[in-house]
């Protein structure tokens, strides 16, 4: 800084400093150098804030995918409560079959025992011309 001695104090300068517009400040080499200091350790704590602020982001970061994550396994927890109660009231597709290879077997079932009574019926029918073709002849004997 240019200026002059300060008379009380031999390594503090004073400086005159006239602006643009003719205004003159008066400033001592300690002011200076605490204004230095000062903005010094503003830098440095500007630095320290950008460090925090990428930490910070990095943080949210990791605070979206966990939610992210957590929205994730909500939705198979649902689809897996959806599925039990599925399976609970009969509707899953595994019961479905079960109840569809069921109800085949039971028309199949139901086939056979119509053709069944059928042929018992022919049966019996048959039964009674043998009964009444061999009544006589055994009546004959």
């Amino acid at each position: 800084m240019d200026g002059f001695q300060d008379g009380a104090d031999p390594v503090r300068k004073i400086g005159v400093h006239i602006n643009s517009d003719f205004q003159v400040a008066i400033v001592s080499s300690d002011v200076t150098s605490n204004s230095a200091k000062i903005l010094d350790q503003s830098l440095s704590y500007l630095d320290g804030t950008k460090e925090l602020l990428s930490r910070s982001g990095d943080i949210i970061d990791l605070a979206k995918e966990s939610v992210l994550e957590i929205e994730k396994q909500r939705h198979r927890v649902l689809a897996g409560r959806q599925h039990l109660l599925a399976i609970r009231e009969g509707r899953s597709p595994a019961r479905l079959k079960i109840n569809a290879a069921i109800a085949a077997l039971k028309a199949q079932c139901d086939s056979k025992r119509r053709v069944l009574d059928g042929l018992l019926a022919q049966e019996e029918q048959l039964q009674k011309k043998i009964d009444q073709l061999t009544k006589p002849a055994a009546a004959a004997v």
